[in-house]
């Protein structure tokens, strides 16, 4: 594994060990150099790897000439990457989780106290990762600055490049959920955005432009990416509620205590209209059509209105005439039939009222 570094680099940290003041042996420090870039090329690692660490060492190089001890931040920027933050400790904790960096810290400390660094250095080894966790740098502190300034240069890159930094650190945490995931890395984006400068240092100021416009695509893309899955994961649990309630209506009212199911029918009486039926089982016209048959009237002789009614008059059973043939036969067409009907008596005008008067 730790063929994968390059010889310089493993040369290099060599060199910064001695000049921080460690008294192992040549060897010692070779073997410790090996042991931690086996750390950083580990196979899970897909974006804090050992190119990670190369640019960050380049980046310290860049801007380090505002800095007293570069070498300091080199060695604690090799043993910061110790430890990984896995997917469990970003559950509970999110980006921000301070768990890596403790095992980082406590593992910097015992090995770089058994190399014969000197103990206030180690000190400073300890705080320098606890900011490159927090990736924030005390205002006074220009070695922590630089420090954190180079961790963060990776951000200022290509939307191209930008883009291949996200995908890595997405199969780096691939244990995690999209929602989890995305929810997690915003708390990160809007932190750094919220900062009046990402970069404290004075050279790192340069990266200020390019690093904001990314971040600010990004949390624009997460936003955009966080309500489509919340409103996904909404409809799944409507859906999976509404499944619980039906299941759970069917076993109270269908199911009996000896688990026997009952399947109830419940019948749907059609109702009719009522039918008026009289005498003899004669069915009637609706009332409203009676009223309309009753209420036709013709205009009769002199301009009166006349009602449509049939009468019955003595004669035949078969034989029914209506008031208009009455009257006409009370005229005189046919005044043999209808002789004996006091038709004057009805209260129709023809008939004896103020119509024409009775012949």
């Amino acid at each position: 594994m730790g063929a994968q570094a390059p010889q310089w680099l493993l040369t290099s940290f060599v060199d910064a060990m001695q000049q921080i003041g460690a008294t192992a042996s040549q060897s010692d420090l070779e073997n410790e150099s090996v042991d931690l870039a086996e750390r950083w090329s580990a196979p899970e690692r897909q974006m804090h790897n050992v190119r990670r660490l190369m640019n960050t060492l380049t980046h310290i190089d860049e801007i380090s000439s505002s800095a007293h001890d570069p070498d300091i931040l080199r060695v604690a920027a090799w043993y910061h990457g110790a430890f990984l933050n896995k997917a469990l400790e970003i559950k509970l904790g999110g980006f921000q989780a301070n768990f890596a960096s403790t095992r980082c810290i406590d593992h910097a400390h015992n090995r770089l106290t058994r190399l014969g660094v000197p103990e206030e250095v180690v000190a400073r080894v300890d705080e320098l990762i606890a900011f490159l966790t927090r990736h924030r740098a005390p205002r006074t502190d220009f070695d922590a600055q630089v420090l954190v300034d180079a961790d963060l240069a990776c951000l200022a890159c290509s939307p191209q490049d930008y883009k291949k930094l996200r995908t890595s650190l997405r199969a780096e945490l691939s244990e995690l959920d999209d929602l989890q995931f995305t929810k997690a890395r915003m708390a990160l984006v809007k932190k750094l955005l919220s900062y009046e400068t990402i970069y404290q240092s004075p050279l790192g100021s340069a990266w200020e432009d390019t690093a904001r416009a990314n971040l600010e695509v990004e949390l624009t893309r997460l936003e955009r990416e966080k309500a489509q899955l919340c409103q996904t994961a909404q409809a799944e649990d409507t859906d999976d509620t509404e499944d619980t309630d039906d299941t759970d209506e069917v076993v109270e009212d269908s199911t009996t205590t000896t688990g026997t199911l009952i399947i109830k029918r419940r019948s749907i009486k059609k109702t009719h209209p009522r039918r008026l039926t009289g005498r003899r089982g004669h069915v009637h016209r609706h009332p409203a059509s009676q009223d309309r048959g009753r209420q036709r009237l013709r205009r009769g002789r002199g301009g009166d209105l006349l009602p449509r009614v049939r009468r019955r008059i003595p004669g035949p059973a078969h034989i029914r005439l209506t008031r208009p043939q009455l009257l006409l036969r009370a005229r005189g067409r046919r005044p043999g039939m209808i002789s004996h009907v006091a038709l004057g008596s009805t209260g129709f005008p023809g008939a004896g009222g103020p119509g024409r008067p009775r012949d």
